[in-house]
């Protein structure tokens, strides 16, 4: 697996420092705004200090890892493919489906951070936020510096500039609406657009410093982002040229706080998260889906009360998650061709697994199998979440279902701006 630490090694520091390094950084509008630290903070002087371009750039990385951990469990609880199997009830609504802006607590989307791998560490908005703000500032500092004092700048800032790509995605995946820099409040539309913009930027630097796994991290990234905006075929056009077969960008894990694998250590460790019934034992055609391996752990969860099925994709918490796939880039022609074409596709990821081949001239039937495809290769991989609401896909648990710690599950498809974003930012009402 390619991925972040293939990054740090090509920037020719291998770095890894811990998520909260020693000192504090001003944070202009975005501590203004979320009032909270960034990950891997760096002492004041090094921020303006072009010769510590590639620890910042580091940072970087591990602040988008954090967050990106953190947003895999939240979206899983909140889709089909995880389910809530701890006492913590600050964080029930997740699982429940009724998460609202005005929550407060450390546990919730809007207030919560990503450095504990445990149910005290699960933000979505703030850690994305932060590491989306974070790349772009980065990126604005390398451009500001030249070559002679900054060496490997191109690689660098494709690298920030990538990031930032995939952490507006992920904004848009999640949230109804965003802000950025204290902007206006964006719809997703927008701020897909903005991460189109700089998956481009990504890309041309990649193609120029020589990077041909960055490059194809960002053409993936970019690929989704057109997905997400309606445009499939400039999508699929992407898409195609994500080569090798089989390539894959991971976001590295370490036994670090806010680096650990978080399905690892939320569903296998600490008991957390059970896998939902609709993803144990999965067959097509009768024959066991390895894509999505899971097994009955044959107890109750932290809980003491759900049954544990625990996932295993994951085999430990410094394993990598997929941040970007052949697979996933595929699936993306798939659905943007349909057709023969697609059932192509489809018969070539089943064959690399050892499925039986699918077969459909009806386009309706092949997007059926291409949305089936997809929950099953991007399994635990931050895509269900959001494949559930721009397919509107029916929630499971049914909304209106009681929910069995208390209260009913909700229909949230995207989560709302949080308040705190809405006080403290002067251009939002």
């Amino acid at each position: 697996m390619t991925g972040s630490d293939t990054l740090r090694r090509a920037m020719g520091r291998f770095i890894r420092p811990p998520i909260a390094l020693v000192a504090t950084i001003a944070l202009t509008s975005c501590s203004s705004l979320l009032e909270v630290e960034v990950p891997a903070l760096v002492e004041a002087d090094t921020v303006n200090d072009p010769t510590q371009a590639a620890l910042l750039v580091d940072g970087v990385v591990s602040s988008f890892e954090c967050a990106f951990g953190s947003y895999v469990i939240a979206g899983g609880l909140m889709s089909d493919e995880l389910a809530d199997s701890q006492t913590n009830a600050l964080i029930y609504g997740y699982d429940r489906r009724d998460i609202g802006p005005g929550d407060t607590g450390i546990h919730i989307y809007g207030t919560a951070d990503c450095l504990n791998a445990n149910s005290t560490g699960l933000g979505v908005y703030i850690p994305v936020a932060r590491a989306r703000w974070y790349a772009d500032d980065v990126t604005r500092k390398l451009e500001g510096w030249t070559d002679a004092q900054v060496p490997s700048r191109g690689l660098l800032t494709a690298t920030t500039a990538a990031y930032a790509g995939y952490g507006l995605v992920l904004l848009g995946e999640s949230m109804c609406t965003a802000a950025i820099d204290l902007g206006p409040e964006l719809s997703k539309a927008q701020i897909f657009t903005e991460a189109d913009a700089r998956f481009t930027k990504a890309m041309t630097l990649a193609q120029a410093a020589g990077s041909a796994d960055l490059l194809n991290m960002a053409r993936v990234g970019k690929a989704r982002a057109l997905l997400n905006l309606g445009r499939k075929p400039d999508a699929a056009t992407v898409a195609r040229t994500v080569v090798p077969v089989g390539f894959t960008f991971g976001a590295s894990a370490a036994n670090t706080p806010g680096r650990q694998n978080r399905p690892f250590i939320w569903n296998n460790l600490n008991l957390l998260a059970t896998v939902q019934e609709p993803y144990r034992d999965m067959t097509f055609g009768g024959v066991a889906d390895p894509r999505v391996p899971v097994q009955n752990a044959n107890r109750n969860g932290a809980d003491a009360a759900t049954a544990l099925w625990v996932q295993r994709k994951y085999l430990a918490e410094t394993i990598s998650t997929p941040l970007a796939t052949w697979e996933e880039a595929q699936l993306i022609i798939a659905e943007a061709v349909l057709g023969t074409e697609a059932v192509g596709i489809i018969n070539a990821l089943h064959t690399r697994v050892g499925l039986p081949a699918f077969s459909s001239t009806d386009n309706a039937a092949i997007q059926n199998q291409v949305i089936e495809e997809r929950r099953r290769e991007l399994f635990l991989e931050s895509h269900r979440f959001f494949d559930i609401s721009r397919y509107n896909l029916p929630l499971v648990p049914t909304p209106g279902t009681a929910f069995g710690k208390g209260g009913n599950y909700g229909s949230t498809r995207c989560l709302l701006l949080p308040d705190r974003e809405r006080q403290n930012n002067p251009n939002i009402s």
